[in-house]
């Protein structure tokens, strides 16, 4: 595995893994005493806590190796418009993942490497004009997959399961930062003004300089990235969710345009100026259109990269132009802030059903083992985290202020989905897919460790005690079929005779690889479960006899070595 500022996903994964960080704990969950209570049962000793799991050399190296990504990192920092690298712009979740990690655990015998409060600063304002720009689907929720200028506005269009849990994982991480600082200052709750200060960032603005970035409020209200963490969930839960739970694969950039007759790329997402007023009336589009930057002769113009083809003439992709306050003194200085925001979820809502009678983009309805495995994780996460954000948040369009429990039942019925239609039980393997049936090809090594991992997640939520057991299962399966003596797995599992060359990726990009998230499992594995035992009543058999000698801890050392 190689440590370098492109293959970054392991650093934070084995980090977090490492040091557990406030996550799993920033609400209580009524659960957990039950189920530590089973766990007990069928362990020896009590958990051992993964910092005493960890040993401090491997600790100390792997604080310097994420110190010294951040610091490469925060060199390619766009302090204008957020991001790091200029266009086409992708989210970049694990680089992200990897700064906030180094704001939190930053080792300051470090030199060169930025202050913890400008890392954090880097992170936050990148997350919030990522949200504010077209990228974000300001209508419908969830993220398009990259931004084609610099602004994070013309989006390619098509949406993607891959990235879209793993964004919400990273946004609930910023929730929790700056959570727990405001709780460290005493600040109390953000005032409605300061909030919508806070508004995404107003996108348009891109004055913001890196030394302001330590001490801007503005970035630091938590309900900012619980509001986009919802909006990608609940964008999941009703439009891309299988009736039995599982989470389709993708929507398409392309739909029919009904004004040309023929499919263009964005036609499902973008608006003329008369077709928002006609749907909003002319006060209600007056507000939304000052907020969104809608024009009559269309808004995108931001960058010659924007619309290079003219594509979009006279059309408008929604994005956040103007902060919520900025635009209620432009366009109505005697509406309160709280009545302005209700109006603008009203309007999105109706812009939405509008939307919705358009053809739509088509649906990849695949279900993909790994990309579950990562939805499972959010959504798990998301039900254990969320409650800290008091009050709770009101309904507000994309936002459908679910209870946290709605989430927990959503992850549980993907893993029942995944065991019922991703798995083999006879030969205890698992499947690539599932599209109306289940997929012939067998599961590679991703699927099985982003399935534990979220198998993991669910567990620790407190999803029930079988789900850990059925990690461990999967665990073994994915040491026998995938494991490479050299060190981490192969992708393959060499059972296709016509597949000559095994290959094992050391490279974490859009998708982090198979060995990334698998080191991370095992560690969580190791202090789980002390001495490798296992919470099943009896120990696996189909594991090899060269892994069933070595404990969780000692394959995550052999990962990371390798």
């Amino acid at each position: 595995m190689k440590y370098c500022s492109r293959g970054l996903r392991l650093l934070w994964l084995v980090v977090a893994a490492l040091f557990m960080p406030a996550c799993i704990a920033t609400a209580p969950c009524p659960q957990a005493s039950t189920v530590m209570e089973q766990l007990e049962d069928f362990t020896s000793s009590p958990p051992q806590s993964p910092t005493a799991a960890a040993a401090a050399p491997d600790k100390r190296r792997l604080l310097s190796a994420v110190s010294g990504c951040a610091k490469a990192l925060s060199k390619g920092f766009d302090s204008k418009l957020g991001g790091f690298g200029g266009p086409p712009k992708f989210p970049r979740p694990s680089e992200i993942n990897l700064l906030l990690k180094a704001a939190e655990e930053q080792d300051v015998s470090e030199q060169g490497v930025p202050s913890a409060s400008l890392l954090l600063g880097m992170s936050l304002f990148s997350l919030q004009k990522m949200a504010a720009g077209g990228m974000y689907d300001q209508i419908g929720g969830g993220f398009h997959r990259y931004s084609v200028d610099e602004h994070w506005h013309v989006p390619h269009f098509e949406k993607m399961l891959y990235d879209n849990p793993e964004l919400a994982l990273t946004y609930l991480d910023a929730f929790r930062l700056t959570l727990a600082e405001q709780r460290r200052i005493g600040s109390g709750s953000i005032t409605p003004a300061a909030a919508a200060a806070a508004d995404a960032g107003a996108a348009g603005s891109g004055s913001s300089k890196r030394a302001k970035l330590e001490d801007d409020k503005t970035l630091k209200d938590p309900r900012v990235y619980a509001t986009v963490v919802r909006g990608i969930l609940d964008y999941l839960r009703r439009d891309m969710t299988h009736p039995e739970g599982g989470i389709y694969s993708a929507e398409d950039a392309d739909s029919l345009d009904t004004s040309t007759g023929k499919k263009s790329e964005g036609a499902f997402y973008v608006w003329t100026a008369d077709e928002i007023n006609k749907v909003l009336g002319t006060e209600r589009a007056t507000l939304f259109s000052e907020v969104y930057g809608v024009k009559s002769e269309g808004n995108c113009t931001l960058s010659p990269r924007s619309d290079p083809h003219n594509e979009f003439n006279g059309k408008n992709v929604l994005m956040q132009f103007k902060s919520l306050s900025a635009a209620v003194s432009a366009a109505a200085p005697d509406m309160p802030l709280e009545r302005a925001e209700v109006l603008l979820g009203s309007c999105r809502h109706e812009l939405w059903g509008r939307r919705a009678k358009r053809p739509r983009p088509a649906l990849d309805d695949k279900i993909v083992t790994a990309w579950n495995g990562q939805a499972m994780s959010a959504f798990a996460l998301a039900s254990r985290i969320l409650p800290a954000e008091q009050p709770p948040p009101k309904p507000c369009f994309p936002v459908d202020a679910c209870t946290p429990d709605t989430y927990m039942t959503a992850a549980v019925k993907m893993a029942e989905f995944a065991r019922h239609n991703l798995w083999d039980a006879s030969t205890g393997r698992l499947r690539r897919a599932f599209c109306k049936a289940p997929s012939a090809v067998e599961g590679f090594a991703d699927d099985y460790a982003l399935l534990i991992s979220g198998l993991l997640d669910l567990y620790e939520c407190g999803g029930g005690l079988h789900w850990l057991q059925w990690a461990v299962q999967l665990q073994e399966t994915l040491d026998t079929l995938f494991w490479d003596k050299q060190g981490g797995y192969f992708q393959g599992s060499g059972t296709d005779p016509s597949i000559k060359l095994r290959l094992k990726e050391d490279y974490d990009g859009a998708e982090p690889a198979a060995s990334s998230i698998a080191a991370a499992n095992l560690i969580r594995l190791a202090a789980l479960l002390p001495s490798g035992s296992s919470p099943s009543s009896s120990s696996s058999s189909s594991s090899s006899e060269e892994m069933q000698q070595m404990s969780y801890g000692d394959r995550a050392d052999a990962v990371l070595s390798g």
